[in-house]
């Protein structure tokens, strides 16, 4: 660190000032309250583990770490009529381009994000590393519906994710670009388990980012800015209008939303509190 090593006795108010010059300058911004809270969280963490291996005195006086930060602003979502926009636009996106591999870029960026739609889990290491065999049909014992549940390893560690019925034309036809699989139907594929990515360009080479794919498709469709904020949209923002769209337009309760999404239900409750008021308006009235 720029601040350099103290022993914690050692912590001041001068360092603590150093760590946070540091710390803003390593992010090119002032961090948001959220971002403090989390470090000083961390931070009271280390000298709780030191009082309790009797490293320190509970008595040993160190300077505490700031909380208090800029309010983090709304990220940006798509409307229902935004979403039917893109699925319409993302066709015609991934025809274009020339060489190989910027078209074979676009028609990955399509499936990834309609499966991110589908899904709402995260964009990056979560989504993109999936493998056909981390994929499984299910039958309903109760109603007899097949639904596909995907398996993922986020924050919180592993779990499953039920993903919307219409990812599994999706599927069907990222099988249909894949030479090594082509030859089977969706159900097949999923018996066989191969051990290949999802998302992979060519020979099963993992692209390194969509970021920059998916701001060309904000751009090219014309729903770069959100509507609501002004911000550009960037792909959590697929993640950020699954959970909306599950509150408002399917009425899924915060406990399942927070299984499905891989977080908290007080996560759920502070970032769309309001929806969730509107929810509970609905019902009550």
């Amino acid at each position: 660190m720029g601040a350099g090593h103290y022993h914690l006795e050692n912590i001041n108010s001068d360092a603590t000032g150093k760590y946070e010059i540091w710390r803003n300058n390593l992010l090119k911004k002032a961090s948001l309250a959220s971002t403090l809270t989390i470090h000083a969280s961390a931070y009271r963490s280390v000298i709780s583990t030191a009082i309790q291996k009797g490293w320190i005195s509970e008595h040993t006086p160190i300077a505490q770490m700031k909380r208090t930060g800029a309010k983090g602003r709304a990220r940006p979502a798509f409307t229902r009529e935004e979403v039917n926009r893109l699925l319409d636009y993302l066709p015609i996106f991934a025809k274009g381009e020339h060489s190989r591999l910027a078209k074979e870029s676009r028609q990955v960026c399509r499936d990834y994000v309609e499966i991110l739609l589908g899904t709402g889990m995260r964009s990056g290491i979560e989504s993109q590393h999936i493998k056909w065999s981390d994929i499984s049909l299910h039958i309903d014992s109760v109603t007899a519906v097949k639904y596909l549940r995907i398996g993922v390893t986020g924050k919180a560690g592993g779990r499953y994710l039920i993903a919307k019925h219409n990812i599994k034309t999706v599927l069907e036809r990222v099988i249909a670009k894949y030479s090594q699989l082509n030859a089977y139907s969706l159900d097949r594929v999923l018996e066989l388990k191969p051990n290949l990515y999802l998302f992979s360009l060519g020979d099963d080479m993992l692209p390194v980012s969509f970021c920059t794919t998916f701001k060309h498709l904000m751009t090219a469709s014309g729903l770069l800015k959100g509507s609501a904020t002004g911000q550009n949209r960037t792909l959590y923002s697929l993640r950020h209008t699954f959970a909306i769209l599950e509150l408002m337009e399917n009425r899924t309760d915060l406990h399942t939303l927070a299984k499905q999404m891989g977080t908290s239900v007080g996560m759920i409750e502070r970032h769309y509190s309001k929806l969730t008021a509107v929810m509970a308006a609905d019902r009550l009235a």
